[in-house]
């Protein structure tokens, strides 16, 4: 079974590591048939897998390996063992496990020849999650055991706060749960004692994973947030990608599929910059099952498929059985029961199938025998699964398995009737009373039967039908009350303008007039001028806001009049409407690759203008530079508009999207505070987001998202 929980290497045995390494080519004894320019350049090449451990495993694996066949050839045995241990601590890269345990075998040699206690018990700890994922638990603890008695004697707190973590998982995976708990928790306060930040997330993140195997849902999620956390403020991507994947899980188990397949689409590119093929396999394989529970079969089927070709591609075929079951699920409740026959039989054949998915697989042979009219097979599949599954309460099973005897009783029944009709046709002649009376039974059992099962599936589609008006009615009222809820709001918004921002420039234009009416006599020309003047500038801005709120509140849900727009098109017309700004201020663009949408012209082009105009406006950079993208994922197009302006503090993310909502004085910064609800209202028409990512002093990011 695939271990989830050992992972990345330590950052501060890496540093160990590294000092170690340098120290080894300042001393150049043990090397009589090699220069010291070998050994350095084998030392470079070591550092470089260590780098890269952290942040690309396949980078890390290629400078290993070419480092221990020069220092073979060399006979730098020192630096060759170096190597086999950093590859003995990459069993998350997806290379062959026997390799990576080939590797570890000959550092464990190497160090215990050498006396170097410290690499010995690291080379322990790292070759114990190795037997601990290919199953041999006996092994795996006397080896963490063998690691964790070294790193006492060393009174190395960091190891032993990791051999500890690493026991409580492999007690965990055993279902050992007091064991298990003793032994993480042991781990966890020697992490807190020494503030080993990254200890710290791998510890909360195992532990997390050890609630969800408990179904302790609640303190699950708060472990594995606690991991998410800690990993994004450390930087350490591969702990955030497996915490957050984790948390996934956790969200599907709550039905909360929208979110989960938000942050799940953060996994996959997590493992893209990590270069990781084991986080890329969870990943898909996290979207598969979203996919498969909110019945979108085809896209289930599409992430299935690429899940298994990476397990195949990195040797992992032993994990395949939860995906093998859910295509045989993908194909029953397609109804394509051809299909789902082979894949079901993969697990089941398969003597290695672990306990839970094998009652899985029980329970989909149940459905495949259900829908193949077999209530005998069905019957036995289901009294298979109801004895392996031990939660099952015994009514529960009873209650079951009662309901699939009737269902395979009442077929063998109408076999025996229609056997006794053959019997009454072919004994007409002889019984000729006895068989009329027997047939005007049958014939009456029959219409009895037929006029009970028509009134039956009547009800059925009455209620059907019902159901389906009730919420569709549910749905409209909802839908109407979220647009008053908008309405109230815009409402509230306009009142406040009333108020306030429209009630401002009317009292500054009255008080200037009124002070030129009061001392109309002692003015001079030059002073009249000047409150003149502020008094025109208080009447343009009122004018400039009646403005914008007249565009607003035009802006409506109403999509009529959509057709397909080039984007590439809008942001050319924007440009060319910027003309002026743009030349002036020298701004640099960058654009390619945008979609064609199908939407209202005028609508992009505020929602362009109104965003590229900021980027230009909020903008104090030599020279402001302003790129537009697109990614484009199964689901949606996610468009990144970034600039390199002033930036957004985080406290006001939300903030800048609500109407009339300013963070700059008019005298700093023009404008109304419309233009950004302006984009947010335009973006959730066509059942869009829009989302910020910003650091002060940094430039700005908006993000995007248009549904296919």
């Amino acid at each position: 079974m695939l271990r989830l929980k050992h992972k990345n290497k330590k950052n501060t045995t890496l540093l160990f590591l590294l000092v170690i390494l340098q120290l080894n080519i300042l001393i150049a004894k043990e090397y009589d048939s090699a220069s010291l320019q070998d050994s350095v350049f084998v030392g470079s090449l070591l550092e470089k897998a260590l780098a890269a451990s952290s942040q690309d495993l396949n980078q890390s694996i290629y400078f290993s390996r070419k480092a221990i066949k020069i220092a073979s050839d060399k006979g730098l045995l020192s630096q060759k063992a170096e190597g086999d241990l950093i590859i003995c601590s990459l069993y998350n890269s997806g290379m062959n496990y026997d390799s990576i345990y080939s590797h570890c075998e000959k550092a464990i040699d190497y160090f215990k020849r050498n006396g170097n206690e410290r690499k010995l018990a690291w080379t322990y700890n790292n070759t114990g999650i190795i037997y601990d994922i290919l199953g041999e638990k006996d092994k795996a603890l006397e080896t963490f055991q063998n690691g964790l008695d070294l790193f006492e004697k060393l009174e190395d707190k960091e190891g032993m706060g990791y051999c500890l973590n690493d026991l409580g998982v492999t007690y965990s995976l055993s279902g050992d749960y007091v064991e298990a708990t003793e032994y993480f928790f042991k781990g966890l306060k020697i992490f807190d004692e020494i503030n080993d930040e990254l200890g710290l997330a791998r510890a909360y993140s195992c532990i997390g994973f050890f609630y969800k195997r408990q179904s302790q849902n609640k303190k699950a999620k708060e472990y594995l947030f606690k991991a998410f956390e800690i990993s994004e403020k450390i930087n350490n991507k591969y702990w955030s990608a497996q915490s957050l994947s984790g948390y996934v899980k956790m969200l599907r188990g709550e039905n909360k599929y929208t979110e989960a397949l938000k942050y799940n689409q953060h996994v996959l590119a997590l493992a893209d910059t990590l270069n990781s093929d084991y986080m890329l396999l969870d990943a898909n394989r996290n979207h598969a099952f979203i996919h498969t529970d909110l019945k979108e079969f085809e896209t289930a089927e599409y992430y299935a498929f690429k899940t298994l070709a990476l397990m195949e591609a990195q040797n992992r075929m032993q994990s395949q059985a939860s995906l093998l079951n859910l295509l045989g699920e993908i194909y029953i409740s397609k109804n394509e029961l051809a299909k789902a026959k082979p894949y079901l039989e993969q697990v089941l054949k398969n003597e290695k199938t672990p306990k839970s998915k094998r009652i899985i697989n029980y329970k989909l042979w149940v459905d495949y025998y259900r829908q193949s009219n077999d209530f005998k097979k069905a019957l036995t599949f289901q009294t298979k699964y109801l004895t392996l599954r031990d939660s099952v309460s015994r009514k529960e099973k009873m209650t079951t398995i009662a309901n699939i005897e009737k269902g395979y009783e009442l077929g063998k029944k109408q076999t025996e009737i229609d056997l006794l009709n053959q019997q009454n046709e072919i004994q007409m002649e002889m019984v000729k009373n006895r068989n009329a009376s027997l047939l005007i039974i049958i014939i009456l059992g029959i219409i009895l039967f037929t006029v009970l099962y028509r009134n039956t599936q009547y009800k059925k589609r009455l209620n059907r039908i019902l159901e389906n008006k009730i919420t569709n009615r549910t749905k409209d009222l909802i839908a109407v009350n979220t647009r008053l809820e908008k309405s109230n709001e815009e409402l509230k918004r306009f009142a406040h303008i009333t108020s306030h921002d429209l009630r401002e420039p009317l009292r500054n234009i009255s008080g200037f007039l009124q002070l030129i009416e009061r001392k109309k006599g002692s003015l001079n020309e030059e002073t009249t001028t000047e409150y003149i003047a502020l008094a025109k500038n208080n009447a343009i801005q009122m004018h400039e806001l009646i403005e914008d709120v007249l565009d607003f509140s035009q802006l409506d849900e109403s999509t009529k009049g959509a057709q397909k727009v080039d984007l590439n098109n809008i942001v050319d017309q924007v440009l060319h409407l910027l003309e002026n700004e743009i030349d002036k201020k020298k701004v640099l663009f960058e654009f390619k690759g945008l979609p064609t949408l199908n939407v209202l012209n005028s609508d992009m082009l505020r929602l362009f203008q109104n965003l590229i105009e900021n980027g230009i406006k909020y903008n104090e950079s030599t020279p402001p530079k302003i790129e537009i993208e697109c990614i484009e994922n199964i689901k949606e197009y996610c468009i990144f508009i970034k600039d390199n302006g002033i930036g957004i503090e985080k406290e006001y993310f939300g903030k800048i999207f609500e109407m009339f909502s300013r963070l700059h004085a008019r005298n700093v910064y023009q404008g109304s505070g419309i233009g950004l609800a302006s984009c947010k209202k335009i973006i959730e028409k066509y059942h869009g987001e829009i989302h910020v990512q910003s650091k002060f002093g940094k430039g700005t990011t908006f993000i995007l998202t248009f549904p296919k």
